[in-house]
């Protein structure tokens, strides 16, 4: 498939254990990219965050709360996460951990 517009989601319903999470970036791409992270509340309003520059190849472990604005830092009522980004399908990997 040629380059494009790619997006990724995960949903998440009410997960107290949301707030204490991180986001793990997995490039796999060739150059530098931009991803750019955007969490909706379970009503669909959208909380979008600034744009994650990830170097090629890295994985980086980032901690939820340091995406999202002050305000929404203490939240949990999420309905869902979507990561956007241009390039290659499966150029960019996302996964959400959670800590226990």
């Amino acid at each position: 498939m040629p380059p494009g517009n790619q997006e990724l989601y995960i949903p998440l319903l009410d997960l107290p254990e949301a707030e204490d999470g991180e986001m793990v970036f997995n490039s796999r791409s060739a150059g530098p990219m931009s991803v750019m992270p955007v969490f909706y509340k379970r009503n669909g309003q959208p909380t979008v965050c600034d744009p994650v520059q990830v170097e090629a190849g890295e994985i980086r472990y980032v901690p939820i709360k340091s995406l999202l604005p002050p305000a929404d830092r203490d939240r949990h009522d999420w309905g869902g996460f979507t990561l956007s980004f241009s390039g290659l399908p499966r150029e960019m990997w996302l996964q959400f951990g959670f800590r226990t």
